[in-house]
């Protein structure tokens, strides 16, 4: 009976499913607001996220596998905004809305998904150097962090949001992988990353500055430098299995204006460090500022909080007089997000702004204090591993101050992860506070709802990264009031009748008395074509708009358009499909091979 309570006190008290259950209930709890809201908070990208979300759903309704072309976006002349925006999400959100049949309900269920699975996940990561009760404790700090406040309830940044479930596994397989230890780890590794590519691109790019540094650690650890070089494969296969979104989001990157993601004033990064005073360096003042200021306070408070008890309980002793950390594998862990806390908030602040400008590619992450949602990650993985039960530390407790020892004593005893728990509780309050307040912030009221999504600025929106390269004007165009116009029209007394108008489909009845010309209402963008009367004819775009234009001669006809597969698109595809089937005959052969061995 002695044996079982010890076991049961290094485990964690409560059961499996118990601690499953509990960490999926702080998933739950973060999105409280927005089960017992019927409408959204009407957060700064939540415009872009509904009628994104909109034209996708409509395609998935329409039988595209992978709906490329957002139809009702830039005034109705649509955009490739799935060319360059990942997918994965909106599949998520697609399914969502088989299920509830609204828009509005179906991102409200995807969203209560997405953050129960970024609990789990993080459970799942973080149980291997912990207690049940420490992975819940981790659970729950990643969960509620006040960064993952922000990008919900103020920014409803809900790409990124489902980014956070892939985090903690990558730091799972990464380290695995590095140990040698677990066979499936470089495809977990693959799978997660690749993942995360389809999630979301701007994290999938900083998570290799977090990443890169934690695996060097691993391998420094164990002089396991060899291991790298499966770690990097992994990335490579990964970047295989996206080529399907990587190659055309690639090849067409020139058709359209890419480079606004860091021309818009609100994406210039000098501006967006933390504590830096925008009006002192002729900014203006985001409203989001001083809230992301306060999270990266507050979850550095926790990370500190978090080592200081690591201190304490002596989960970093000194061995043998040489130095070294404690072998065991939460000591290690702490130590490498100890340092990954230090480098994330580095990385939001203004001195390292010299890695910005030297970086390739870095300053279209647009806000530094993106970081801080792996600052929040680092503090999480601290929390958990404060809880772990851990070694005697290198002084003696009997050396100490009566008034130190007490507490030192009861850390390191038989109740010292309860009592850690407790500490980092109390620690996490203030975290816990910004979250709630941000949560409920009168300047991003719950008004979201079907009336709004209906509103045409919002269904309608000119998306200014997605307009053609080729069209004049497009500042003016994208400055505009929005305007909803015909479908198609002649320059001449020609009549045009619509039989079908899908999001990748147009068909349409002409009849022109004189040979002329005929405008539609699409964007010509590298996928359309057309077939007259069931013949293909070429598509021109000779107009200010960049819209799309076919030549019609005199009498009646069928026009039909599509759009459809690019060389690159079909390439990406057939690379994906070759690198997934290379991948799974891989690891199936090499687990019939262990069965035979074994």
């Amino acid at each position: 009976r002695g044996a079982r309570r010890r076991r049961r006190a290094v485990s964690g008290t409560p059961g499996r499913a118990a601690a499953w259950g509990a960490a999926a209930a702080a998933g739950f709890l973060f999105c409280l607001p927005i089960v017992t809201h019927t409408s959204l908070p009407y957060g700064s990208d939540l415009g872009f996220a509904s009628h994104s979300g909109l034209g996708f759903v409509q395609a998935l309704a329409e039988g595209v596998l992978y709906p490329r072309w957002v139809d009702n976006t830039n005034m109705g002349f649509g955009g490739p905004t799935f060319i360059f925006y990942c997918p994965l999400a909106y599949y998520l959100l697609g399914a969502a809305h088989a299920l509830t049949g609204d828009l509005i309900s179906a991102f409200r269920l995807a969203l209560v998904i997405v953050s129960v699975l970024t609990a789990l996940s993080f459970f799942a990561a973080a149980r291997p150097l912990t207690s049940r009760w420490g992975a819940v404790l981790g659970a729950a700090v990643y969960t509620l962090a006040p960064y993952h406040a922000l990008d919900l309830y103020d920014r409803f940044a809900y790409a990124e949001l489902a980014s956070f479930i892939w985090f903690p596994p990558l730091f799972l397989f990464t380290r695995r992988l590095l140990a040698g230890r677990s066979p499936g780890a470089w495809l977990g590794l693959t799978l997660c990353y690749a993942g995360l590519l389809f999630t979301h691109l701007v994290t999938a790019y900083m998570v290799l500055f977090v990443l890169a540094p934690y695996g060097l650690l691993h391998a420094a650890r164990g002089r396991r430098w060899g291991r790298l070089l499966p770690a990097a494969g992994a990335g490579a296969a990964a970047l295989l299995l996206a080529a399907v979104f990587l190659i055309p989001m690639l090849a067409q990157r020139d058709e359209v204006h890419m480079e606004w993601v860091v021309d818009a004033p609100y994406g210039d990064w000098r501006r967006n460090f933390v504590y830096r005073d925008e009006v002192a360096h002729g900014y203006t003042p985001a409203n989001i500022k001083p809230w992301v200021n306060r999270a990266a306070t507050t979850q550095g408070g926790l990370a500190l909080a978090a080592i200081l008890v690591l201190a304490a309980r002596g989960a970093w002793r000194r061995r043998g007089g040489g130095g070294e950390l404690a072998t065991d594998e939460a000591a290690w862990e702490a130590a490498a997000h100890a340092g990954l806390a230090a480098w994330t908030f580095f990385l939001q602040i203004p001195p390292s702004a010299w890695i910005w400008r030297l970086v390739p590619e870095l300053p279209t992450v647009q806000f530094p204090w993106r970081f801080s949602l792996f600052q929040a990650l680092a503090a999480a993985f601290l929390a958990a591993c404060a809880v772990a039960p851990v070694a005697g530390g290198s002084a003696p407790v009997s050396r100490l101050p009566r008034w130190a020892a007490a507490p030192l004593a009861a850390l390191r005893g038989g109740r010292g992860p309860a009592l850690a728990a407790l500490l980092i509780g109390v620690a996490a309050v203030p975290s816990l506070l910004l979250t709630a307040r941000i949560a409920t912030k009168p300047d991003r009221p719950y008004m979201f709802n079907a009336d709004a999504l209906g509103d045409a600025r919002v269904r309608h929106r000119v998306m200014d990264e997605y307009l053609p390269r080729d069209m004049e004007g497009w500042r003016a165009f994208a400055a505009a009031p929005v305007t909803l116009g015909v479908p198609a029209r002649f320059s001449g007394p020609g009549t045009v009748q619509v039989e079908a108008w899908t999001t990748h489909r147009r068909e349409l009845l002409l009849e022109t008395p004189v040979d002329d010309r005929l405008l539609v209402r699409t964007f010509h963008h590298p996928g359309w074509k057309a077939w007259l009367d069931g013949e293909p004819v070429p598509i021109d775009a000779d107009n200010p708009l960049h819209a799309i234009t076919v030549a019609v001669p005199a009498g009646r006809h069928e026009l039909r358009l599509a759009f459809g597969a690019t060389p690159d698109r079909r390439l990406g595809a057939t690379i994906s499909l070759a690198a997934l089937a290379t991948i799974l005959a891989s690891a199936a052969a090499l687990r019939l091979r262990r069965r035979q061995v074994g």
